[in-house]
């Protein structure tokens, strides 16, 4: 491996509330622990556990992650849940990595039992989720213990509905097949007969199952498709917005705009400075 700089940490557990790298921001509230933390490039974090639960919402950069022989790959606009007690190392890549994380104390124990160990969401309500709570946060507006409490349980049930999912998805190889479908051309131009022709099923009967299983139109889910991939290009890169716009399938910048504003509270240019620290 080549590796520039390591940094390594003891193994330990982590306390409540503590994350290794640098603390940008830190605010605790009804048992829960919103965290900014900015990692340098190739950081290493030997084996190490928390005390609690917590979900990661990767802003920029990204690491692989390891737990045991497994190994997972977070990059920008992942939303990690880990159990409390597990044990896993990080490697950030060479841009390193800004990672905002909800740690949920004991209070909250009960209300993560629906949700499975070590569950990955990306491109979904989670991470946009994620996104919003972080922009209330980092703009300095007002947020109350019951606003951050409601954030935290929309984003623990989305958890648990990303899981149905992904057991929907395992018993269903035409459903699997349209996600797929989705997320490899969401900011290309597409029909409801093509998507359906490439799942191998009637227009019909994948409009009702998919609105069924996801709970939002096929239209609708590409649009958050094509809302999220221009967040994290926003995040990560110095494209022109107007460029981001056109790539992602939006008719124009002002169309982005709007749709953002929407589903973030932010425009473009808020989002993209939200992380310049």
């Amino acid at each position: 491996m080549n590796v520039s700089v390591l940094l390594f940490f003891d193994a330990m557990r982590r306390v409540t509330g503590e994350f290794l790298g640098e603390v940008v921001h830190r605010r605790l509230e009804c048992g829960i622990t919103a965290s900014l933390n900015s990692y340098g490039p190739r950081m290493y974090l030997a084996d190490h556990t928390h005390e609690n639960a917590f979900i990661a919402f990767v802003l920029s950069g990204g690491y692989n992650e390891s737990c045991g022989y497994r190994r997972h790959e977070c990059i920008c606009g992942a939303a990690i849940l880990h159990p409390a007690g597990e044990t896993h190392r990080n490697l950030f890549s060479s841009r390193g990595g800004l990672v905002f994380s909800l740690e949920f104390g004991s209070s909250w124990v009960d209300r993560l039992d629906q949700v499975p160990a070590r569950t990955i969401g990306r491109a979904g309500r989670i991470f946009e989720l994620g996104l919003q709570l972080y922009l209330r946060l980092s703009r300095g507006g007002w947020l109350g213990a019951v606003d951050l409490e409601e954030f935290a349980l929309a984003i623990t049930g989305e958890l648990a509905h990303v899981h149905a999912l992904q057991a929907e998805e395992a018993s269903s190889r035409w459903m699997k097949r349209t996600v797929e479908f989705l997320h490899g051309r969401a900011c290309e131009t597409m029909t409801l007969a093509g998507i359906a022709e490439s799942a191998g099923v009637h227009p019909v009967h994948l409009a009702r199952q998919f609105r069924k299983a996801h709970g939002c139109t096929v239209g609708d889910y590409i649009r958050r498709l094509r809302v999220q991939r221009a967040a994290v290009l926003l995040l990560e890169t110095e494209e022109p917005i107007s460029h981001i716009a056109q790539g992602c399938g939006f008719a124009d910048q002002s169309h982005l705009t709007r749709l953002l504003k929407s589903a973030l509270g932010a425009t473009p240019r808020e989002l993209r400075s939200s992380t310049r620290h």
